[in-house]
């Protein structure tokens, strides 16, 4: 794969980032890597146990489905050294592959290199991303798993070459071992994408819309009959299960982060009501978008991320901008893009009640957020995103500011 002068230089700043931080991390904790992280530590020990486990014959293969990070990094370190450095390194690697992702994604889906970059070095440098993807978890590898099935999507979409599945299906194999609830969402979304037609009016694809996802629903339940399954017994489909799902937001309710009183369970279950349920998912979907509650700020963490909330409220306007150009200059391009965001965004905000956990979890939708943000901008021309677009134009080999109309329409 060719990259070019662009691409090297984010992903090497991604990657510089996310190592720089760790050893200042690592520097606090008096240099016990498995420390830096109450996470951090339970991976540690939880891997050194599968390598031994391993060299046993021992190793529970079944750890693959929705558990295999513990068992990849347990492997690792069999076959290297026990060293939590080992697995920053390879989520700093992920994350600058990650960024090189997002710079092709943009310049396919809106045919603006500025966006492209803009839109990198913010998947690069955003604070909440850094710091998370700095440490020995899965959140590098998550996003990277994502941005593949979108590349894949994209590829298929719009320029009908059919390697672009194997792409999907990477993204899709990976997502599994990590975080399975999501595999079936990213299943629907592939197969809708690739279904619906463009060149519409929005009526008309809303009505796409309905029709196959019906369709596609009416289909997965015949499936499951002639196999004599039940889908309420797959975990993978636990956010379709509503005491399932309000089982999981009821575990995640706890501690300072918390969104709501986890005993009132009359206003913070669904099922309660049609009401309660729609104000329920849109309270998720403000916290997985913005992240904090800036009338009701109950510790020294969620301070120190106002500025990061802050950030995000100003580029709403962007957001909308965004999602208006998408659709009427790139629409072949933007069915994927929003189907995978309005799906990340309503999975994750129907499903914690957690503030610190919608940190994490929202870095799988950054990227396209960040590419309908710049977008938005470039169209937008005015604001401080838009003086972001201005100051990267030094990046490009053609130093001019993209036209409001981005490309060719699609």
């Amino acid at each position: 794969m060719h990259l070019s002068v662009v691409e090297k230089r984010i992903a090497l700043l991604a990657m510089t980032a996310r190592l720089i931080v760790y050893l200042v991390l690592l520097a606090s904790a008096d240099g016990e890597t498995h420390k830096v992280s109450r996470d951090s530590e339970a991976l540690h020990y939880r891997a050194m146990e599968i390598a031994i486990d391993y060299g046993n014959g021992l190793t529970d293969w079944g750890q693959l489905i929705d558990n295999a990070w513990p068992l990849a990094i347990g492997l690792l370190y069999y076959h290297t050294a026990p060293s939590l450095l080992i697995v920053v390194g390879l989520s700093a690697l992920a994350a600058g592959v990650a960024t090189i992702l997002t710079y092709r994604i943009a310049v396919m889906a809106t045919s603006n290199r500025l966006v492209g970059t803009a839109a990198s070095y913010t998947v690069a440098l955003f604070p909440s991303a850094v710091f998370f993807q700095c440490l020995p978890i899965k959140e590098s590898v998550a996003m990277l798993s994502i941005l593949w099935v979108a590349w894949g999507l994209l590829r298929v979409r719009l320029q009908g070459d059919l390697r672009g599945v194997k792409w999907m299906l990477l993204g899709i194999l990976v997502i599994v071992g990590l975080r399975v609830y999501l595999a079936p969402i990213l299943v629907y979304c592939v197969a809708l994408t690739l279904l619906m037609r463009s060149g519409r009016g929005l009526g008309a694809a809303l009505a796409q819309l309905t029709i196959w996802s019906v369709l596609l629903l009416v289909v997965f339940q015949v499936s499951l009959d002639l196999g004599g399954l039940d889908w309420r017994q797959i975990r993978a489909f636990e956010y379709l299960d509503m005491d399932r799902l309000n089982k999981v937001r009821s575990s995640l309710s706890r501690g300072s982060g918390s969104i709501a009183n986890r005993r009132d369970t009359n206003t913070t279950a669904f099922g309660n009501s049609l009401t309660n349920d729609v104000v329920l998912l849109a309270t998720g979907i403000y916290y997985f978008l913005i992240g904090i509650n800036f009338f009701n700020i109950r510790s020294t963490r969620q301070w120190a991320a106002v500025p990061e909330a802050i950030m995000v409220v100003s580029c709403l306007p962007y957001l909308f901008f965004g999602t208006r150009a998408l659709w009427r200059y790139h629409r072949t391009a933007a069915v994927p893009v929003l189907v995978l965001t309005v799906a990340l965004f309503t999975v994750y905000g129907a499903g914690t009640t957690n503030m610190g956990a919608m940190y994490r979890w929202r870095l799988q939708a950054m990227p396209f957020v960040a590419i309908t943000i710049y977008l938005g901008a470039a169209h937008w021309r005015r604001g401080p995103a838009f003086s972001v677009l201005k100051s990267l134009r030094s990046q490009l080999p053609r130093r001019i500011l993209a036209p409001g109309l981005q490309g060719k329409s699609r």
